[in-house]
């Protein structure tokens, strides 16, 4: 039974300031849920979670782009703070995906400068809701 048919596809949009903090926060998120490393998709029967490589489009115009996303269940992404001007808000993005896509949106926030509990912080939300979801 695919997620879509009881519930409603997912999507987590990582709040950060920068690519290292995200790149700490989607590693260790992988690595906690049991993904080796260099995979990108986690499968449960036929449930497909995708934790996206690198940070969302860089313009407004390009979040269309997320579109190539829509086949998979829930998808973990990181996204730039509303503080880069270059990148697209994160409001736009969640109507975007909420409404055209169909999924709903659950925001997990990094701080700027995250000390290590602020990224033990944002794993441990992204694995409750992963978990929550998909009965690991």
């Amino acid at each position: 039974m695919r997620m879509g048919s009881y519930m409603k596809k997912m999507i987590v949009l990582v709040s950060v300031e920068n690519v290292s903090a995200a790149e700490k926060v989607i590693k260790k998120a992988k690595a906690q849920l049991g993904l080796d490393k260099g995979r990108r998709v986690l499968k449960k029967d036929n449930t497909r979670i995708l934790f996206s490589s690198g940070i969302i489009q860089k313009s407004f115009e390009n979040v269309e782009k997320l579109a190539k996303f829509k086949d998979y269940d829930m998808i973990i992404i990181p996204v730039y703070g509303e503080n880069v001007k270059a990148y697209p808000k994160i409001h736009d993005i969640k109507i975007y995906v909420n409404n055209q896509l169909g999924f709903s949106v659950f925001i997990c926030a990094v701080r700027p400068n995250p000390a290590d509990k602020d990224v033990d912080d944002a794993v441990e939300n992204i694995f409750d809701i992963v978990t929550a979801n998909i009965g690991l």
